[in-house]
């Protein structure tokens, strides 16, 4: 496996993690103002909030996210991890870290 492979497949992964945590982050804001009279700029809110939590998520993802299975992968490679199950929960158990840190859910 080379490294271009390897980065292409880190930063389609990544985009796609920041699209999808943003735009469920930004539905879980704006859904507490459907009740209110502007329901009518949902979307344009919808937009805006997704594009907000995509910068920081995104810096998250990119950063934090690429290191640590950059990590678990060579460690894989190099054959400390032989257990796919083990290889799929060191990825979650680095991914919860944050909700541990902020005492959220959300983070998680």
């Amino acid at each position: 496996m080379n490294v271009e492979s390897v980065f292409i497949r880190k930063l389609t992964s990544t985009y796609v993690a920041t699209m999808i945590t943003s735009m469920l982050l930004s539905i879980l804001y704006i859904g507490n103002d459907i009740n209110n009279d502007s329901s009518y700029q949902l979307g344009s809110a919808f937009l805006g909030w997704a594009l907000i939590y995509s910068l920081y998520v995104g810096a998250v993802i990119s950063v934090y996210g690429n290191l640590v299975s950059v990590g678990i992968e060579f460690l894989h490679k190099k054959g400390m991890i032989q257990s796919t199950w083990l290889y799929v929960l060191l990825h979650g158990a680095f991914g919860f870290v944050y909700g541990l840190v902020y005492q959220t859910l959300t983070f998680s």
